[in-house]
């Protein structure tokens, strides 16, 4: 049997968690005790659930049969904080009662009273992943792309038709009255935000703020919502969609939600295109002729900014996940490069007056992110590479990093570079001069926390004053084309 599993999960724990992975597929296909797993492979796509395909092999009457199966087990830690089996699982079945394309659950388990993480494992939908950046190599057709992207619209809007009361799905509480739904997810990711972010960012403190003073701007509207729809988590077959993957946030909210997500600006980089698939009218066209309404442009942009603020506090909490030693990946730790395309777009944003006219200094310790480096090359990447040249090569950088090590610290010219300019801002909101400065991180730390409590008020009683929005885009403008490295630069506003 050949066996990929993560490297920093102990041995045991895997080999119990095969042990019930393959008791529960045994019992669900009535194998009568002779399935086995012959391969085992853990995938490193996505942020959230431990993925792994396997493929097993079982008798069934006087037939010896086999197939692949995708798992999904409960992580240690991840961003979404919560991975709910049973809710899962009452997901993918509520929306197959709505004819949607899910697969099917063929067994689970729930996490046991003792701290067993649980898992379920699904039937493997045939097809393809597209990710943003290669669902223009793979779907190389263009009308074919804006096709795919219509059936999207017909499947968004198969999903917010259904009356959210009738759906099952008691795990997500009670369905919120429609009013109230842009209120109620300000107040969670501006809640997530404050807990993650040890660095405040101005642009992100002056969304919420907005955020909060327009919360009347949604739709009114509310439905079961994917919260996840998009080029990523969908499985393409022969240019339709033959599964819709990853449920674990859906919850009941105002469907323009879906349609602000699948529309974000970060999945599309500079494309006028949505996820790289369809204009924007032809979309919202094909959802109004499916689903009998449409958005109006306050209700898309109030979203269209909600999603933007949501991406960039994940990627907070992502690094925020490594930070606390959870997950001792580099994909998370790299996060803090990503939060600034999410800010790059809402500064795009607000420049351009969508929004207001009504460092990767966020990283993490420089010492352990070197240690995780070294130990991502040694125990991940040089058992996959043949004796040769190459993996001599990787032997001579990881001494230069081990030599690294002790010399590490913050870049005291940008460190200053910082601090001048989160000064700068603060006098320019209004507040008094520091009467302590200093060029450290806990200075910087305390001066964005003060800005950050300036721009949480700033719309309490109104648009602020124009200055106040000038300064912000200002100091966000310069904060993202210093952060981003020219080669990275493709993905934010031109």
């Amino acid at each position: 049997m050949t066996t990929v599993a993560e490297a920093d999960t102990p041995t045991t724990e895997h080999d119990d968690f095969f042990a019930a992975l393959t008791a529960a597929l045994d019992a669900a296909l009535s194998a009568g005790g002779t399935l086995q797993l012959t391969d085992i492979d853990q995938r490193g796509e996505g942020n959230s659930w431990e993925t792994y395909l396997v493929t097993a092999k079982w008798t069934s009457g006087a037939d010896r049969r086999t197939d692949t199966f995708a798992v999904k087990r409960q992580p240690v830690s991840g961003i979404t904080g919560d991975y709910d089996v049973d809710r899962e699982v009452a997901l993918l079945e509520a929306a197959a009662r709505t004819g949607m394309k899910v697969p099917a659950v063929i067994a689970h388990r729930g996490e046991t009273h003792h701290g067993v993480r649980g898992f379920f494992a699904m039937e493997k939908v045939p097809g393809i992943i597209p990710m943003p950046n290669t669902v223009s190599r793979l779907i190389p057709d263009t009308a074919q792309r804006a096709e795919l992207g219509r059936e999207v619209a017909r499947e968004m809007a198969r999903l917010h038709s259904v009356d959210p009361r009738t759906m099952g799905v008691s795990g997500l509480g009670e369905v919120p009255d429609g009013a109230d739904t842009g209120r109620i997810e300000n107040d969670k990711w501006a809640g997530a935000y404050r807990e993650v972010a040890d660095i405040p960012i101005p642009i992100l403190d002056l969304a919420c703020s907005w955020l909060d003073h327009r919360s009347d701007a949604v739709s009114g509207r509310v439905s079961l919502v994917h919260n996840d729809f998009r080029v990523g988590n969908l499985v393409v077959q022969d240019g339709t969609i033959s599964g819709v993957l990853d449920w674990e946030t859906a919850h009941f909210s105002d469907p323009t939600a879906d349609i602000a997500w699948f529309a974000q600006r970060t999945s599309r980089g500079r494309s006028p295109l949505l996820c790289k698939l369809i204009a924007l009218e032809p979309f919202l066209d094909e959802y109004e002729r499916a689903g009998g309404w449409r958005p109006s442009p306050e209700t898309l942009t109030w979203w269209s900014v909600q999603s933007l603020v949501k991406t960039a506090v994940g990627c907070l909490q992502a690094v925020d996940v490594y930070k606390r030693g959870d997950r001792d990946e580099l994909r998370y730790s790299n996060m803090a490069h990503s939060v600034y395309y999410s800010i790059g777009w809402l500064t795009k944003m607000l420049r351009d007056g969508e929004w207001e006219t009504d460092m990767t200094v966020y990283s993490t310790d420089l010492t352990r992110l070197l240690s995780t480096i070294t130990d991502t090359l040694g125990r991940r990447v040089a058992p996959a590479l043949e004796d040769g040249p190459a993996l001599l090569e990787l032997a001579a950088v990881l001494e230069q990093l081990d030599n690294l090590a002790e010399r590490l610290a913050w870049d005291e010219v940008r460190l200053e570079q910082a601090c001048e300019r989160t000064e700068e801002l603060a006098v320019r909101l209004g507040l008094a001069p520091d009467p302590d400065p200093a060029v450290d991180a806990d200075t910087l730390r305390r001066r964005r926390r003060d800005i950050s409590e300036t721009l949480r008020a700033a719309y309490r009683d109104g648009a602020p004053d124009r200055s106040l929005v000038d300064a912000v885009l200002e100091f966000s403008e310069q904060d993202v084309q210093e952060q981003i490295s020219t080669t990275l630069r493709a993905g934010l506003p031109g």
